[in-house]
């Protein structure tokens, strides 16, 4: 079967554009036709229905995805990063060897990728940190007819697979952008850090694009890196590791205005940062840069992440708004974990930033469903549009990452990763979006609905 005509009640192509009824056209994982038209006789029907985009993580941490529940926030930022820290030292020392701990990381990101998949993410951008290899992201879960990892021995077994006619036409598994963390506050540490990173990212990009299943494609969609913090970084020697390497069109994501300790550390070299620096042990010798100093080298990258942007002030706001490629990753459940003041959204829309929303990590999270990311978001700030916070998760989120000619919208020639969800009988084609970003989880995957008919 050359191409497959799929009709359901509507089709959400872009949060301004809903065909009701619709049919779509894929041929080989790519679609041909979106249309409203329904003259043509479908291949599939799917009554009360509605297709759309498949979500856009802009930001997670999968090596988290084993963890029952957040790590408690504590009394400050540094406390929970130092539980980060020690859960990562106790990960290891429990290990027999390093290919157990190795195994056990691959495990945690398969995990993340089995979730992501079922509640509607196609695409994940995923800070990655020593150990990691491109493999740990191959041998996703086979699914049951629900979407869901049928045991845990299926972690290593092959992707789920329709009939051959459909399999080929649809993406089947999130593709990760592998975006390779950079940390130390010394010298020595920060260049073997960014040697590392600059190692992965370059084996990746040189490496020959084989599809591992015609369902899947090339898992590993792309790579980029994360310089984590100002505060966990000499920064001076972040830009000379840098500055020689040709990688400024690769994606950079970083963590930026996170916290008011943050802030208090950059600005005075005071407050729960320099006390735990000292605890550890840690050099406080690096200078520290202001956060318009990060904005300003973020502004170098031909396209830059800046991660939650809660303590963003207005001049800075102003800077991300003003460079071209920039956008800054919202992550509402996250935020509310850690009881940080109101998140400043509309202030960031008013200056014209493009803000889209994320998961951050089952550290600070629940779970990585994004559609609850747009329920908590649409809970905190109610005069947020329908639309906006669709696109959020869609089109903005793939100009965000730069896979906008791909992902994010059902145009065609956009890869095949659609969603579908319950259609309510008698709801407007205008008020669609209303309904959905009022209801829990209302995605699945549509390889994972065709699979159990």
């Amino acid at each position: 079967m050359e191409s497959i005509r799929i009709q359901a009640d509507a089709v959400i192509v872009t949060p301004q554009l809903i065909h009701v009824p619709g049919q779509i056209v894929l041929r080989h994982g790519r679609i041909v036709e979106c249309t409203r038209r329904q003259a043509d006789k479908a291949d599939i029907e799917l009554p009360g229905k509605i297709l759309s985009p498949a979500l856009l993580n802009a930001h997670t941490h999968l090596e988290f995805s084993d963890l029952p529940a957040p790590l408690p926030a504590g009394e400050s930022f540094p406390q929970w990063i130092r539980s980060v820290v020690e859960r990562r030292r106790h990960l290891v020392a429990q290990a027999a060897d390093e290919a157990e701990f190795e195994r056990g990381r691959a495990s945690s990101i398969r995990l993340g990728l089995a979730e992501a998949w079922r509640t509607g993410s196609a695409v994940v951008a995923d800070i990655v940190t020593r150990p990691w290899l491109p493999h740990y992201l191959t041998s996703p879960p086979k699914l049951n007819t629900l979407g869901e990892p049928n045991s845990a021995s299926e972690l290593n077994s092959n992707p789920v697979s329709a009939s051959f006619a459909i399999a080929k036409h649809l993406l089947g598994f999130p593709q990760v952008i592998a975006l390779a963390e950079i940390l130390g506050l010394d010298a020595a540490r920060c260049d073997e850090s960014a040697n590392w990173a600059l190692q992965v990212t370059s084996e990746i990009a040189s490496a020959p694009a084989t599809a591992t299943d015609e369902l899947i494609g090339q898992t590993c969609l792309g790579t980029g890196l994360s310089p984590h913090s100002p505060y966990s970084l000499d920064f001076n020697r972040l830009r000379i590791a840098l500055a020689s390497q040709p990688v400024q069109r690769r994606l950079t994501a970083m963590h930026v205005a996170e916290s008011r300790e943050e802030r208090a550390w950059l600005e005075q070299g005071s407050g729960p940062f320099r006390s735990a620096f000292e605890a550890l042990g840690v050099p406080l010798t690096a200078p520290r840069p202001s956060i318009l100093d990060v904005i300003d080298w973020l502004t170098t990258r031909t396209r830059a992440l800046l991660i939650h942007g809660n303590y963003l002030q207005a001049p800075e706001m102003e800077r991300v708004a003003s460079a071209a490629g920039m956008s800054v990753v919202y992550c509402p459940r996250t935020h509310r974990h850690f009881g940080h003041s109101t998140y400043p959204l509309r202030e960031l829309l008013a200056a014209g930033v493009n803000v889209v929303l994320a998961t951050d990590s089952r550290a600070s999270n629940p779970d990585l469903s994004l559609w609850s990311e747009v329920n908590a978001a649409r809970e905190e700030h109610h005069w947020l549009s329908p639309a906006w916070l669709f696109g959020a998760v869609t089109t903005a989120a793939a100009t965000s990452l730069g896979i906008d000619h791909d992902y994010g919208s059902l145009l065609p020639g956009h890869r095949a990763a659609i969603n579908v969800c319950s259609y309510s009988p008698g709801v407007r084609a205008v008020e669609i979006l209303d309904e959905l970003t009022t209801r829990v989880n209302p995605f699945r995957p549509l390889a994972a609905v065709l699979n159990a008919q």
